[in-house]
């Protein structure tokens, strides 16, 4: 792994981490599904015109949009929209790994490692003592939409897979994002109506038109280029770890911009979460490096033969 690997890989977490004070920002003035429209329109247009369409079926570029695009940022954005904290929020996604592991072992038919087993049990301990007996407890609905946005994410990790590992992202991004339009739109009309999308666009600052830009185009199209790239070049076992830093940052430039309160309570059951996280890691490397072995062991052989 290189210096400018992990400079990159820091550079994402960073962009990430203040991605949820950007969309606070908008929050104040945009409704959720408003704010989802907005963004979708914006990464498609006019990007649109210069990107050829991604080579995979029209049918998994469709379920992607759905999960990857509406579902998890509606639920995303309707949690943050109804009180919780940035930080908060940033640390309950990242429940999608736990969730990507579950599924995994369900949709694939492969059984958990030891260490995975214990780090999943240590990650819901942490989760349920900061959902049931931190501050944001008191935003339960808000916690159920987070979680909800991790299982859309959990599920979209699943569908890249089926996609090939040459593939354009850029062009991945934008036209499933045009798919996740129609279906943006009508759940705004559906759940905000006419009139509110006219006095939130009448009245949007210059701080929201930034907020939404930087969504856009740092944190979706500079961020997730970046990341697939370093999951390309790079051994994803040693590049995965450091989105452990997004929660922090985003609690750190939560309480420094918007004055958002972090309690002790609430830092112990994260410090537990991001604990069992971390087990996960070590039992990804584990087998990278069982793996590893394995193949050098049977190289000689081959040659030999």
């Amino acid at each position: 792994m290189t210096a400018r690997h992990i400079l990159s890989a820091l550079l994402v977490a960073l962009v990430w981490g203040f991605n949820f004070v950007a969309m606070k920002t908008a929050f104040i003035e945009i409704p959720p599904f408003l704010f989802l429209l907005i963004r979708l329109a914006v990464t498609v247009f006019p990007l649109i015109l210069f990107l050829p369409r991604p080579n995979i079926s029209f049918y998994l570029l469709f379920w992607i949009s759905v999960f990857q695009w509406t579902l998890h940022f509606a639920l995303l954005f309707s949690g943050m929209y109804l009180g919780l904290s940035g930080g908060i929020t940033s640390l309950l996604i990242q429940s999608q790994v736990l969730f990507t592991i579950l599924l995994t072992c369900v949709y694939f038919k492969s059984k958990p490692t030891t260490l995975q087993v214990i780090g999943l049990t240590v990650s819901f301990s942490g989760l349920i003592l900061l959902t049931t007996q931190g501050d944001c407890s008191a935003h339960w609905m808000g916690i159920l939409l987070i979680l909800g946005a991790a299982v859309a994410v959990s599920i979209s990790n699943i569908l890249y897979r089926e996609a090939p590992k040459d593939i354009n992202m850029p062009s991945l991004i934008v036209w499933s994002s045009a798919l996740a339009i129609p279906q943006a739109l009508v759940l705004t009309f559906l759940f905000e109506g006419w009139e509110v999308i006219q006095d939130s666009l009448m009245t949007i600052s210059l701080d929201s038109i930034i907020a939404i830009l930087y969504t856009v185009f740092v944190s979706t199209m500079i961020g997730i280029v970046t990341w697939c790239k370093l999951m390309q070049r790079s051994d994803p076992i040693k590049i995965v770890p450091f989105m452990l830093l997004v929660p922090i940052i985003a609690m750190s430039s939560g309480y420094l911009m918007m004055d958002e309160m972090i309690t002790w309570f609430d830092l112990g059951a994260s410090a537990i979460i991001i604990s069992g996280l971390l087990i996960n890691q070590l039992s990804s490397l584990k087998r990278a490096k069982v793996v590893m072995m394995e193949t050098v062991e049977k190289v000689p052989l081959k040659k030999a033969a």
